[in-house]
């Protein structure tokens, strides 16, 4: 189940945060997960917590319209290990979620570190084309992974 996010949320996210995404904002972005998920949940006007089986928080997703393009979106997620055990569920909510914020603002894409696989693979499935990755990204000068989701309709 998805739902909006809370304060909660974001600091029991940033406590059980998966190994691979806590070193990718930090490689990536030069954030600690809590700095990271804390800007995510301000600057995006949808921003989301998948839960799994138990209640918990699994992941925290969100969109920052970014302007460039005209219609563009940087999305963005954090996961804890448990999300491996609520993958069918998370995709099949995520792939509504998704489609609807391509709706909302047209063409989606953002980076990920080369070494979250994990990531990558949700990633696909959600919709998204994964590019070659580039190298020298951010702060951290971090081989990344960028991928996009194009808005299927004008």
């Amino acid at each position: 189940m998805y739902r909006n996010t809370t304060p909660e949320d974001v600091m029991f996210l940033a406590a059980n945060v998966r190994e691979e995404d806590a070193a990718e904002v930090q490689s990536v972005a030069g954030l600690t997960p809590l700095e990271a998920l804390t800007i995510g949940l301000f600057h995006s006007k949808d921003c989301v917590t998948g839960l799994g089986r138990t209640g918990d928080p699994v992941l925290i997703a969100g969109v920052v319209k970014t302007g460039q393009p005209q219609r563009h979106g940087s999305i963005w997620m954090l996961s804890t290990p448990e999300i491996r055990h609520n993958l069918r569920a998370i995709l099949t909510e995520g792939k509504s979620w998704v489609g609807n914020m391509a709706d909302k603002y047209g063409d989606l894409s953002n980076v990920s570190a080369v070494e979250n696989t994990g990531h990558h693979r949700i990633i696909q499935a959600l919709g998204f084309t994964l590019e070659p990755p580039i190298t020298d990204y951010g702060p951290r000068n971090a081989t990344v992974v960028p991928f996009h989701r194009k808005q299927s309709h004008v």
